[in-house]
């Protein structure tokens, strides 16, 4: 019985490989499309169509090989380091010393006479087929590189498991002919070809019109030479008549698919947008009238209705799944809920759990929003300002937290000019998103596959303090005003004495009092810290009370720390004069960062010494090796400052940390408090801020929200960079907002076209597992997992967003109290069925030094070895060891709950 190949994307059935991979070419242009191979017993995803092609072709078929290599089966065993693989003939000993030069090894040419050696698998195939095309088994160079185990020459039986596999005859009309529909598929991967030039790489409408007119004519004039050769060709050749050949020719001419897509649906701007709209799932943005301004001038902003855009995320089957698959969440091999001493995410805050909608409602779609305003470009003088855009971006907390923090998966709500806001107020502005945020508390949505409608309902709304105390009804002035804190009652006298005071904390009574007691006395505006009552309030199931989480990157990281190192650095350069800012800049500029320390490594230190001046994780990079960078010079460990700037890294690791425990958060709430004890002594003439009180509620704010990281608004700032592009690269600034607002969409509904979700594991040079190529300790290790040949091996690889490399390090838990971590050193990962993934680690002891770092024992055995499924890391973050001082030491990004241990 023949084999039918089922395309994973849609219903076509394919008789033949050739006619599946050639189908596969139809869904190049769809977003996060990755290729499933065919072939029984294969796992392999590919995440490009050439991949899929040369996957087959290496992997599943018949190699081509030379004619003096064919059919010679003289057995061979490898001598490289550890390695004692044997070869059934010298064909396969080439692909088995590629494998070697995958994983870094150096390979030397096996033929006799020749020194050449290798690190490259392209360069040592480049050399074998230019110098030694004609050598033979016999020419190898057996005694040094291969030991030779048997004389036996033989003519090689035909592999039952390889296929006939020919990349020529993807193109053959059988082949096409498989596929049905092919018009319509044609059509679609041009829109989407056109439609990701428009929406992903910004290409203006011009442009994109300029291209479809030149592909076009290019098109017609190949076209024209073509049939000129084939009219000679049937008339002259074949005997057919002219008149009948031309009749022929105008025929074909009429059925050309890309003129008919060139002159039709893509002819011009206006008629792709309209075919986009009707074959993509489109959601319009939808202009709301303001009213008119002083100026006597009508205005508007642009709003993309919720239900309709969380209507269109539901159609594409990924979100489907990830909905179903989350309704009870697990968290690596933990549930959500199963150690009610540890949080894993907001759910596991007070806020949700004591939420009565949610507690009804444990289906309902948790919406997650994020309001900001930010400047589209960057102008000086009195042009600041008028371009800046009041954002709100939507995503959901049904989503698992590794996809909530990608930008393609948060949605655009609205988009209006600051100062309109600011001229009409929030009502006028957020009144339609409240309107619908109310009816899906009612009706719900419907989602395919449910029985029912599932409602939703807010869960909270992030961003930064300015903008959440806008939005809550909050004063925004921290200096002059005596209640400043949103989530209690202190007052900045107190403050001002007592670092650690605490006032009365909010609740929906005392900012009900606040209200009333405002709209009662025509002349107080502000009481207790509150101005009006939030529109939001008028949901059902939330308030601003319970609803505004802080934001790790603005409060700390481009606050508290953002001043309080910068303090320290002070005294270290210009009270003790240890060093000077220039040979501090100097060493952050020349050290030699690791892991994605490269992409977020420090900036320079400003020179006044008032503040770090860098972005969020600059500062957080620097924090975590200031004591790699400058412990050296530090001429006094035992200095107060420094140890108050040592007591940082612990403060950060907890915070920050995805997983947190309540032992955990005990500890954290001691350290803050030591912190700002020692912060308002140590600096007596610099004033604490508002946002070192905030650092006192974080220990409550975490039992409320969860891990502070799952509210950090760091990613959905990253969005702003999409709209910063728009106007960079198209510099049309008519209209501005409705410009921004369509390109979005547009790029949404290519998302939903495709995939929408990225596979999770992205192994882009994974090769099969062969046992025998490993030591017996790593074989031993492997045999714990059950390895076979259908795994892979990948020595870097992308696993839920994040990469790791070999020479990484992973978190195995403490040992023997809280001076002592356990890492693994990752030496290369195992995937199984694409599902499931496997770190092979070499074992090391660290203890914790004076500067709270963790330093690598030198005497640990190199050859004890640790299998470690990826769901059971106590940490998921890899980390790099940097030598200080002829030692390795890592610095921690994350704290581990005392609860796992």
């Amino acid at each position: 019985m023949n084999r039918i190949y089922q395309c994973a994307y849609c219903d076509q059935q394919l008789e033949t490989l050739q006619g599946y991979v050639n189908h596969c070419r139809f869904h190049r242009n769809e977003c996060n499309r990755s290729y499933p191979c065919p072939i029984d017993g294969c796992s392999r995803r590919l995440s490009a169509y050439s991949s899929l092609v040369s996957h087959i072709q290496r992997s599943h078929s018949r190699p081509r090989v030379h004619r003096q290599y064919r059919n010679i089966n003289v057995p061979l065993q490898c001598d490289i380091d550890f390695c004692r693989q044997v070869c059934d003939d010298i064909q396969s000993l080439f692909k088995h010393l590629k494998e070697h030069l995958t994983v870094g090894n150096k390979v030397q040419c096996p033929f006799n006479n020749c020194e050449s050696s290798f690190t490259k698998s392209s360069s040592f195939t480049s050399h074998l087929s230019r110098c030694h095309k004609s050598d033979t088994v016999n020419h190898a160079q057996l005694p040094t590189y291969c030991q030779r185990l048997g004389d036996a020459v033989e003519e090689a039986e035909v592999d039952d498991d390889h296929i006939d596999f020919e990349v020529d005859t993807l193109d053959d009309l059988e082949v096409l002919q498989e596929t049905n529909n092919i018009e319509d598929l044609f059509l679609q991967n041009v829109l989407l070809f056109y439609l990701q030039l428009e929406s992903k790489y910004l290409l203006p409408a011009s442009t994109i019109q300029h291209i479809v007119e030149q592909i076009q004519d290019i098109h017609s004039l190949g076209q024209t030479v073509l049939f000129q050769k084939l009219l000679c060709k049937l008339t002259e050749d074949v005997g057919i008549p002219e008149h009948t050949a031309k009749e022929v020719i105008q025929e074909i001419k009429s059925s050309d698919l890309l003129s008919s897509c060139s002159t039709g649906p893509l002819r011009s701007d206006y008629i792709r947008k309209v075919t986009y709209k009707k074959r993509f799932n489109y959601v319009a943005p939808v202009p709301i009238k303001l009213g008119r301004d002083d100026s006597n001038q009508e205005r508007e902003f642009q709003y993309v209705p919720i239900k309709e855009t969380l209507q269109s995320l539901f159609s594409n089957k990924a979100v489907q799944e990830e909905y179903r698959c989350t309704k009870y969440p697990t968290y690596g091999n933990h549930k959500a809920g199963e150690n009610p001493r540890v949080l894993f995410d907001s759910t596991d805050g007070s806020a949700f759990k004591e939420n009565t909608f949610f507690c009804d409602n444990p289906d309902a779609l948790r919406v997650i929003l994020y309001q900001d305003a930010f400047e589209v470009c960057n102008p000086l003088g009195s042009s600041r300002k008028k371009h800046k855009i009041l954002a709100v971006y939507m995503t959901l907390g049904n989503f698992r937290p590794h996809l909530r923090s990608s930008i393609d998966h948060t949605s655009l709500v609205l988009l209006c000019n600051e100062n309109y806001f600011k001229y009409f107020g929030q009502e006028k502005v957020f009144r339609p998103l409240v309107d619908d945020l109310k009816e899906l508390e009612v009706n719900g949505i419907e989602i395919p596959g449910e029985p029912q409608p599932v409602k939703g309902s807010l869960s909270f709304i992030a961003g930064d303090d300015l903008g959440s105390h806008c939005i809550g009804g909050f004063v925004e002035n921290f200096s002059s005003t005596p209640s400043w804190c949103r989530w209690c009652l202190v007052k900045d006298v107190e403050f001002r004495d007592d670092p650690c005071v605490q006032g009365t904390i909010r609740s929906e009574d005392s900012y009900n009092e606040s209200v009333q007691e405002v709209n009662a006395n025509e002349g107080v505006t502000i009481v207790n810290g509150v101005k009006f009552d939030s529109i939001f309030n008028e949901l059902q199931h939330f308030h601003v009370c319970a609803g505004l989480p802080p934001c790790l990157g603005h409060d700390l990281f481009e606050g508290v720390l953002n001043y309080d190192v910068a303090l320290v650095l002070s005294h270290v350069i210009k009270q003790n004069k240890w060093l000077t800012y220039a040979e501090l800049n100097r060493r952050i500029a020349q050290f030699k960062y690791l892991g994605s320390d490269r992409n977020n490594h420090p900036s320079r230190i400003n020179l006044n010494g008032e503040s770090l001046g860098g972005q969020a994780v600059e500062n957080w990079c620097l924090i975590r090796l200031l004591p790699i960078l400058i412990s050296d010079r530090i001429a006094d460990p035992d200095d107060p400052v420094w140890q108050f700037f040592l007591s940082i890294p612990r403060i950060v690791e907890l915070l920050c940390a995805p997983t947190i425990s309540e032992a955990n958060i005990a500890n954290l709430s001691y350290l803050i408090d030591e912190y700002l004890e020692s912060r308002f002594h140590l600096f007596p003439q610099n004033r604490l801020r508002p946002k070192h009180h905030f650092l006192k509620h974080y220990p409550m704010l975490i039992l409320q929200y969860g891990p502070l990281m799952r509210t950090w608004t760091m990613r959905f700032e990253s969005k702003h960079s999409y709209f910063k592009r728009c106007v960079r690269y198209l510099r049309n600034f008519k209209n501005l907002c409705l410009m921004l607002a369509e390109r979005h969409q547009l790029l949404q509904s290519y998302l939903c076209a495709g995939e929408f979700f990225p596979q999770e594991i992205n192994a882009k040079q994974a090769v099969p597992l062969h046992m025998d190529t490993y030591a017996e300790s790593l074989q031993v290790c492997l045999r714990g997992i059950d390895a076979r040949i259908e795994d892979q091996v990948a020595y870097n690889l992308t696993l839920k967003g994040t990469k790791y490399n070999r020479g990484d390090y992973l978190v195995l838990g403490q040992c023997e109290g809280d001076l002592f971590m356990r890492f693994g050193e990752v030496l290369f990962a195992v995937i199984r069925d694409n599902l499931q993934v496997y770190f092979i680690v070499r074992l090391v002891k660290a203890v914790l030094n004076d500067s709270r770092l963790f330093s690598l024992d030198p005497n640990c055995p190199r050859d004890v070895f640790e299998c470690v499924d990826s769901e059971d890391l106590y940490d998921y973050y890899p980390l790099p060891a940097y030598g200080r001082r002829n030692a390795k030491v890592i610095p921690l990004k994350h704290a581990i709950p005392y609860d796992f241990l």
